[in-house]
């Protein structure tokens, strides 16, 4: 089962910098089933660094069988930013050869490879084909800190990618919970490219002063120390991670700053408008997964609002799947 939402292929890597994973499982998966007008829809919580083979045997047949998934994550890159960011504008090209040259030959083979996963993942571009001189610094940047740097296990794509790729695979639609900040997404790339390609025109006709640039030679240097040192620190190690892979987590273990506190709520009140509209339409067996926060968040978190939509909520684990109604014969439409 797990192999069908992993279709990835192998990195290029030496030996003594391999990154040989730790078969870890969640113990108390926060899987909640909610249904209403005969429907029956899934929230998922996790932790964005991780990657689909923590979860059980069980819950991933529960997913293969969703028909929709409402994902948190960037599903897509815009056209406007394909047409403007990737293969389209050769000048890029001048600038980014620069960082290109500082990185380590093995090093540069792995991030490629990296980076045709994730442009797979969101574009409809033959990503084998494109070149990392052609790709604008800033979008490599934004890939290299969202969906490659921070992940527990370096050989696997995220969760939510996993998830993007699986149903995009099976031809399963995908909506985008988060428009407005694919759109501060877009204009954070093209206004701070543009600033830097100002920057760097300004001293092209030196080298060495175009050598100096601080963003391109900060960034190649934190790629290669990256590659360089992946699997020395196991963030399966990290206290919030091991937290949620071992303990059954509850509403009063989540502390958040007012902000945050604001800020998660705000994304509920939106998730739970789009959750809403995509029911209301008559889609059926909808999986909505997101960070633990928004499911635990002891005001107005999703579970909450969702009951207040007349929604019944239930908690899902291997030990009650049977006694749900209805269960049995879901579980043999799965198993078939």
């Amino acid at each position: 089962m797990l192999q069908q939402f992993m279709p990835l292929f192998e990195h290029q890597k030496s030996t003594q910098n391999q990154f040989i994973p730790t078969k870890v499982t969640v113990k108390f998966p926060l899987l909640y089933r909610v249904r209403k007008d005969g429907r029956v829809h899934y929230l998922l919580g996790h932790v964005h660094p991780l990657p689909m083979d923590v979860m059980p045997e069980y819950l991933l047949q529960i997913i293969s069988h969703c028909k929709c998934l409402l994902t948190e994550s960037l599903a897509t890159l815009p056209q406007e930013l394909q047409k403007q960011m990737i293969n389209d504008a050769p000048f890029y090209g001048l600038f980014t050869r620069f960082f290109s040259n500082r990185l380590k030959e093995d090093v540069k083979a792995r991030f490629k490879a990296d980076l045709v996963k994730i442009l797979s993942t969101l574009s409809c571009l033959n990503s084998q084909h494109i070149e990392i001189e052609y790709i604008a610094s800033t979008l490599l940047s934004a890939l290299f800190n969202m969906f490659i740097k921070l992940r527990a296990n370096p050989n696997e794509l995220r969760i939510d990618e996993a998830l993007i790729l699986h149903f995009k695979n099976q031809n399963k639609p995908v909506v985008e919970l988060n428009e407005q900040s694919k759109n501060e997404f877009v204009r954070y790339c093209l206004e701070n490219e543009q600033r830097l390609q100002d920057q760097l025109q300004l001293n092209s006709e030196a080298t060495e002063q175009m050598r100096g640039t601080v963003f391109l030679h900060s960034f190649a240097g934190a790629i290669n120390d990256y590659y360089q040192n992946i699997g020395k620190e196991d963030l399966f190690q990290n206290e919030i991670i091991k937290k949620f892979l071992e303990t059954d987590l509850a509403a009063k273990e989540i502390m958040h700053d007012d902000e945050t506190k604001m800020r998660v709520q705000a994304e509920n009140s939106l998730w739970r408008d789009i959750f809403m509209r995509e029911h209301n339409k008559g889609t059926d067996h909808m999986l909505l997964p997101c960070g633990y926060a928004h499911i635990l968040q002891p005001e107005n978190s999703l579970l909450e609002m969702l009951a207040q939509e007349g929604f019944i909520v239930e908690r899902v684990n291997e030990s009650n799947l049977h006694m749900m109604n209805n269960e049995s014969s879901y579980l043999k439409k799965i198993n078939c």
